[in-house]
């Protein structure tokens, strides 16, 4: 539902607006009259979004399929970059199998039905590990700079965030 009512209206509304006919701020076409700019920008944020406007107007519907393939591919990848990682010990097989069911979580299928919430799960691990490295080191850009893109892709977390990340 929500790529059919946002996401590929959305997107197509974007080509209107690189051809002029449109702005960021306001559209009459998108959910009956909508603010567009903060969907804009959270939707942006993604490495992905790109892929969108690669293949044209009139195909976002189509691609949709293909960016929650490519995001998947990333999850999976992060999830075995993190097992590499965090637990040195085990095969490498293992990683990529931890990798490949990271990708496939009950999660991933639930947040497949909004593009833009699978970049959680991207960055989650990268985002534990950067944590893990402020605890050992006490840098703290790292993890900051994924802790935001973590609350800034997912608007759920955002509300959340208040009571649990930005107290400790």
């Amino acid at each position: 539902y929500d790529y059919s009512a946002q996401i590929c209206p959305f997107f197509e509304h974007i080509f209107d607006v690189l051809k002029g006919k449109s702005t960021l701020t306001y559209t009459y076409s998108v959910m009956g009259g909508a603010d567009v700019t903060g969907m804009f920008l959270y939707t942006f944020v993604s490495p992905f979004s790109f892929l969108f406007l690669v293949c044209g107007e009139g195909n976002v519907v189509y691609t949709a399929a293909f960016v929650v393939a490519f995001k998947l591919a990333a999850v999976g990848f992060a999830g075995a970059w993190f097992a590499r990682k965090q637990f040195k010990n085990i095969p490498e097989y293992l990683c990529i199998v931890i990798g490949v069911l990271y990708a496939f979580c009950g999660y991933a299928f639930v947040a497949s039905t909004f593009v833009a919430w699978l970049d959680l799960l991207v960055y989650l691990p990268f985002c534990v590990g950067a944590f893990r490295r402020f605890v050992k080191t006490g840098s703290f850009w790292r993890f900051s700079v994924l802790v935001a893109c973590c609350i800034y892709t997912h608007f759920s977390i955002a509300c959340f965030a208040l009571f649990t990340v930005f107290p400790v």
